[in-house]
């Protein structure tokens, strides 16, 4: 790209400010490296699911973990997965809930 501060002739009836044009210059030089780190921040998942939105927590006795995205979107389902470690078994899901106590629910 050629540099704005070097002097050229002048074109007739056209007034150009050096200030403007390297203002606009150094404006899409920034404004280009802030849109890439955005692209990277949502591919990575800072925005929603990604590497770095995914989080895992155990309590102190190892007897439930949690599985979770640290970001989520507005109108968005979020995903939560518990499992107890110490069990063969995988939890109820929300059929098995239902079946259980939702029938027994009105007694």
């Amino acid at each position: 790209m050629a540099n704005v501060k070097e002097k050229s002739p002048p074109l007739p009836g056209v007034k150009q400010s050096h200030a403007a044009l390297q203002f606009e210059y150094n404006a899409r030089r920034f404004g280009f490296v802030l849109l890439l780190l955005i692209i990277a921040a949502a591919l990575s998942g800072l925005f929603s699911g990604g590497y770095f939105s995914e989080a895992t927590k155990t309590n102190a006795a190892n007897s439930v973990q949690v599985e979770y995205q640290r970001f989520g979107r507005l109108q968005s389902p979020v995903e939560l997965k518990i499992t107890l470690p110490g069990q063969g078994n995988a939890p109820p899901d929300a059929a098995d809930w239902w079946r259980i106590y939702g029938a027994n629910a009105d007694r």
